[in-house]
């Protein structure tokens, strides 16, 4: 069981990362994080760059599973969806992460603990891209209780 939730973590990785290792001539992004914060309106969303995709994709590399899913929130800050832009015809799901906990769904749905900092590191990029007193705000109280 746990070599096949190992197996299944690689074939995600792999489908995500498929566009992030290829060239980026055409400035196209290799990667979308959609910070979901608002009801009623659209969330923000950014472009990473193969880069940055390549290196969002280590950080999920490993992760040991979660025991029990994040409970869903209702209103205001509910995590960040990471999705590849040019894989989605493939079938390639997006990633949530919230709480500590990434949820991966390709077929099933599978759970793992943010070991790695990524909501963290996602929290520091919302800020970066015109959402700082949201962001900071969250960071303060997640991570410095």
């Amino acid at each position: 069981m746990k070599s096949l939730g190992k197996m299944w973590t690689l074939i995600a990785i792999l489908a995500l990362s498929s566009t992030a290792s290829q060239e980026n001539n055409n400035d196209t992004a290799a990667m979308i994080v959609e910070f979901d914060i608002f009801s009623g309106k659209p969330n923000p969303t950014w472009h990473l760059s193969a880069e940055q995709a390549k290196e969002l994709l280590g950080a999920l590399h490993g992760l040991p599973p979660a025991d029990e899913p994040v409970p869903e929130s209702g209103l205001g800050y509910r995590g960040f969806f990471l999705s590849n832009p040019s894989s989605a015809e493939e079938g390639t799901s997006r990633i949530r992460i919230y709480a500590g906990i990434v949820t991966m769904t390709k077929g099933d749905v599978r759970f793992y603990r943010d070991i790695h900092g990524i909501e963290r590191q996602l929290l520091r990029q919302a800020s970066q891209h015109g959402h700082k007193t949201i962001a900071d705000s969250l960071l303060e109280g997640m991570f410095n209780p």
